[in-house]
Protein backbone atom coordinates (compact mmCIF):
# COMPACT_ATOMS: atom_id res chain seq x y z
CA UNK A 1 0.00 0.00 0.00
CA UNK A 2 1.50 3.35 -0.99
CA UNK A 3 2.17 6.10 1.56
CA UNK A 4 -0.65 8.37 0.34
CA UNK A 5 -3.24 5.63 0.72
CA UNK A 6 -1.98 4.78 4.21
CA UNK A 7 -2.25 8.41 5.20
CA UNK A 8 -5.77 8.69 3.82
CA UNK A 9 -7.05 5.56 5.59
CA UNK A 10 -5.84 6.60 8.99
CA UNK A 11 -2.07 6.66 9.01
CA UNK A 12 -2.27 9.19 11.77
CA UNK A 13 -5.13 7.62 13.71
CA UNK A 14 -3.69 6.36 16.98
CA UNK A 15 -5.20 5.76 20.39
CA UNK A 16 -4.54 8.47 22.95
CA UNK A 17 -2.98 7.50 26.27
CA UNK A 18 -5.32 7.92 29.23
CA UNK A 19 -4.40 10.77 31.56
CA UNK A 20 -1.84 12.39 29.24
CA UNK A 21 -2.01 15.80 27.64
CA UNK A 22 -2.82 15.97 23.95
CA UNK A 23 0.70 17.26 23.26
CA UNK A 24 2.26 14.35 25.13
CA UNK A 25 0.02 11.89 23.32
CA UNK A 26 1.05 13.17 19.89
CA UNK A 27 4.74 13.48 20.79
CA UNK A 28 5.03 9.95 22.21
CA UNK A 29 3.09 8.26 19.40
CA UNK A 30 4.48 6.81 16.19
CA UNK A 31 3.21 6.99 12.63
CA UNK A 32 2.26 3.85 10.74
CA UNK A 33 4.85 4.32 7.98
CA UNK A 34 7.78 4.49 10.46
CA UNK A 35 7.35 3.11 13.96
CA UNK A 36 11.09 3.32 14.72
CA UNK A 37 10.87 6.89 16.06
CA UNK A 38 8.25 8.90 17.92
CA UNK A 39 6.59 11.91 16.34
CA UNK A 40 8.19 14.13 18.98
CA UNK A 41 11.70 12.83 18.29
CA UNK A 42 11.22 13.12 14.52
CA UNK A 43 10.37 16.82 14.88
CA UNK A 44 12.73 17.74 17.71
CA UNK A 45 15.77 15.94 16.28
CA UNK A 46 15.29 17.09 12.68
CA UNK A 47 18.63 18.72 11.91
CA UNK A 48 17.11 21.34 9.60
CA UNK A 49 14.97 22.97 12.32
CA UNK A 50 16.30 25.74 14.56
CA UNK A 51 13.41 25.44 16.97
CA UNK A 52 10.28 23.39 17.56
CA UNK A 53 7.40 24.64 19.71
CA UNK A 54 4.36 22.53 20.67
CA UNK A 55 1.03 24.06 21.72
CA UNK A 56 -2.58 23.08 22.47
CA UNK A 57 -5.32 24.96 20.64
CA UNK A 58 -9.08 24.79 20.55
CA UNK A 59 -11.14 25.99 17.60
CA UNK A 60 -14.28 28.13 17.97
CA UNK A 61 -16.42 25.02 17.59
CA UNK A 62 -14.50 23.05 20.23
CA UNK A 63 -12.08 20.96 18.17
CA UNK A 64 -8.84 20.17 20.01
CA UNK A 65 -5.66 20.70 18.02
CA UNK A 66 -1.97 20.14 18.78
CA UNK A 67 0.14 22.56 16.77
CA UNK A 68 3.84 22.30 16.04
CA UNK A 69 5.65 25.49 14.96
CA UNK A 70 9.08 24.85 13.45
CA UNK A 71 11.69 27.35 12.28
CA UNK A 72 13.83 26.06 9.42
CA UNK A 73 17.58 26.60 9.84
CA UNK A 74 18.39 28.06 6.42
CA UNK A 75 22.14 28.02 7.17
CA UNK A 76 22.13 24.23 7.56
CA UNK A 77 20.50 23.59 4.21
CA UNK A 78 22.93 22.30 1.59
CA UNK A 79 23.88 24.68 -1.22
CA UNK A 80 22.28 22.21 -3.64
CA UNK A 81 18.87 23.18 -2.22
CA UNK A 82 17.49 25.19 -5.15
CA UNK A 83 15.29 27.55 -3.10
CA UNK A 84 17.92 28.36 -0.43
CA UNK A 85 19.42 31.45 -2.19
CA UNK A 86 15.97 33.05 -2.44
CA UNK A 87 14.79 32.61 1.17
CA UNK A 88 15.72 34.67 4.21
CA UNK A 89 13.58 32.65 6.65
CA UNK A 90 11.10 29.80 6.61
CA UNK A 91 8.82 28.25 9.19
CA UNK A 92 6.33 25.39 9.15
CA UNK A 93 3.06 24.97 11.04
CA UNK A 94 1.70 21.45 11.41
CA UNK A 95 -1.63 20.72 13.10
CA UNK A 96 -2.82 17.42 14.55
CA UNK A 97 -6.58 17.34 15.17
CA UNK A 98 -7.59 15.28 18.20
CA UNK A 99 -10.70 13.20 17.45
CA UNK A 100 -13.45 12.39 19.96
CA UNK A 101 -12.75 8.66 19.58
CA UNK A 102 -9.24 9.06 21.01
CA UNK A 103 -7.37 9.21 17.68
CA UNK A 104 -5.60 12.06 15.89
CA UNK A 105 -4.55 12.98 12.38
CA UNK A 106 -2.57 15.67 10.60
CA UNK A 107 -5.15 18.06 9.20
CA UNK A 108 -3.04 21.06 8.20
CA UNK A 109 0.46 22.08 7.22
CA UNK A 110 1.54 25.50 6.07
CA UNK A 111 4.81 27.24 5.32
CA UNK A 112 5.61 30.89 5.97
CA UNK A 113 8.49 32.33 3.95
CA UNK A 114 10.36 35.60 3.87
CA UNK A 115 12.34 36.08 0.66
CA UNK A 116 15.70 37.83 0.51
CA UNK A 117 13.77 40.83 -0.89
CA UNK A 118 11.59 40.92 2.25
CA UNK A 119 8.46 39.57 0.57
CA UNK A 120 6.31 37.43 2.90
CA UNK A 121 4.45 34.39 1.61
CA UNK A 122 2.17 31.87 3.29
CA UNK A 123 1.63 28.57 1.53
CA UNK A 124 -0.93 25.91 2.50
CA UNK A 125 0.21 22.38 1.76
CA UNK A 126 -1.62 19.65 -0.11
CA UNK A 127 -1.80 16.11 1.25
CA UNK A 128 0.95 15.13 -1.20
CA UNK A 129 3.20 17.92 0.12
CA UNK A 130 2.51 16.81 3.71
CA UNK A 131 3.51 13.26 2.75
CA UNK A 132 6.75 14.49 1.14
CA UNK A 133 7.55 16.62 4.19
CA UNK A 134 7.03 13.63 6.52
CA UNK A 135 9.30 11.47 4.36
CA UNK A 136 12.02 14.15 4.53
CA UNK A 137 11.51 14.70 8.26
CA UNK A 138 11.75 11.01 9.13
CA UNK A 139 14.75 10.50 6.82
CA UNK A 140 16.39 13.61 8.36
CA UNK A 141 17.11 15.04 4.90
CA UNK A 142 16.64 18.65 3.68
CA UNK A 143 13.06 19.69 2.96
CA UNK A 144 12.09 19.71 -0.69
Amino acid sequence: MDLMKKLLIGLFALFMLTGCSDISTVKTSTLEFDKSITIGDAFEKYKYFKSVKWSDLETDNGKKVVQVDCDVDIDKLPDTCTWKPHIKSSSKVIQFTINKDGTFEITYMGTDLVTINGEKRSIDSSQQQINMFLEDLYANVPPR
